[in-house]
């Protein structure tokens, strides 16, 4: 599969703006190193919530093991309807796909209601059944995945 170079640099330009806010936000500069502007023993120590558990461990780190690079940085990255289409996610593998936010079917921000369950639906028939057999695995009888919520607070951020 071949990926349109505008397709490229809008997929990709979000994540360099994110690198350069994080350098800036740790205050480096071109002539700046990363132990003069790094100071970790300044960070707060905070007890974890939950004790280990040398058995979950051990089980995270043989999944960690068994995937690639590829792989965990592309369950970091939630790309959006205009970034991606159904079809890419057989060669990227994503962390999610966001459908909504300032997206839209086809870039239409008007486009009818039809118009954004087509387009669901495109991603759910190649997802759909993997992240049921994952949440199905975690014993959670919810996911973050197509649904459709009516807000019940109009004072939330999202309505």
């Amino acid at each position: 599969m071949q990926m349109r170079p505008g397709g490229i640099a809008h997929y990709c330009a979000p994540y360099l703006g994110a690198l350069c806010l994080l350098n800036l936000a740790l205050g480096r500069t071109a002539g700046t190193s990363a132990a003069q502007a790094v100071h970790p023993e300044r960070w707060p120590r905070l007890k974890p919530a939950l004790p280990r558990d040398p058995d979950l461990e051990s089980r995270i780190e043989a999944l960690l093991a068994r995937m690639t690079s590829a792989q965990k940085v592309g369950q970091l990255i939630q790309a959006d309807i205009d970034s991606i289409t159904p079809d890419d996610l057989a060669h990227y593998p994503l962390g999610s796909v966001l459908n909504g936010g300032n997206s839209s079917p086809h870039g239409d921000k008007l486009a009818p209601p039809g118009e954004w369950l087509a387009l669901a639906d495109r991603f759910y028939d190649r997802i759909g059944e993997i992240t049921a057999l994952e949440v199905r695995v975690t014993g959670l009888d919810w996911a973050f995945s197509p649904s459709a919520a009516v807000a019940r607070d109009a004072r939330w951020g999202r309505t």
